[in-house]
């Protein structure tokens, strides 16, 4: 593909959050004038490589080049990160005029039973959507 036009080229890109390695050395070719897109299972560095691409954070390592202007968007839910799933859903209910009823019951049906203590801060997108 000598006479391609990539409008990224990414090699080797790494990005940690703490103890958290959410891309390790990632490769990417995108061709100028296509549209992509990133499809992978929760946890998987999808928003975390679009927030490079976007130019919202910066790779710990590697080589980045943007050719031209790359659009995109990133969406997430509006949580405390700094509290944990349990005091996110607890703060939710007292909102909403509820008691803490059900939330054990919810975490679980999420499947978040095992970081319900955890702060939010270190979830993929797909945890804190759940």
């Amino acid at each position: 593909m000598s006479d391609t036009t990539f409008a990224v080229r990414a090699r080797g890109i790494t990005k940690c959050f703490g103890e958290v390695v959410a891309l390790d050395e990632v490769d990417l070719d995108a061709v100028r004038g296509q549209i992509h897109g990133l499809v992978g299972p929760n946890g998987a560095g999808k928003t975390t490589l679009l927030g490079l691409l976007l130019g919202l954070s910066v790779a710990d390592g590697g080589q980045l080049d943007v050719s031209g202007t790359v659009a995109g968007f990133v969406d997430g839910p509006g949580l405390y990160p700094s509290l944990t799933a349990r005091k996110n859903l607890t703060a939710l209910a007292r909102l909403r005029g509820h008691g803490p009823d059900g939330i054990d019951e919810a975490l679980h049906e999420v499947g978040l039973t095992d970081v319900a203590d955890d702060r939010v801060r270190g979830f993929s997108l797909g945890m804190r959507q759940r």
